[in-house]
């Protein structure tokens, strides 16, 4: 049995609840967190690694299977 590819996750928001999701999804098992999309955060946000894009269309583009959207 092969062993499954990960789920590649993007982010939208790097507010109080979307810095949460990303300390979920950065450790949950099975989830990649590819990249998180807000257009005022930094890069020192997201978890070490995680890159900071400014759009939707770029965080699209990274190739994510699903987002979570965690902005008003």
């Amino acid at each position: 049995m092969s062993a499954r590819k990960p789920l590649r996750a993007g982010l939208i928001g790097l507010g109080s609840m979307g810095r949460n999701h990303a300390r979920v999804l950065n450790s949950l098992e099975g989830v990649e967190l590819v990249a998180v999309a807000d257009p005022v955060a930094g890069a020192d946000s997201a978890p070490a690694g995680v890159p900071v894009v400014r759009t939707v269309d770029e965080l699209v583009a990274k190739g994510i299977d699903y987002a979570v959207v965690a902005c008003p």
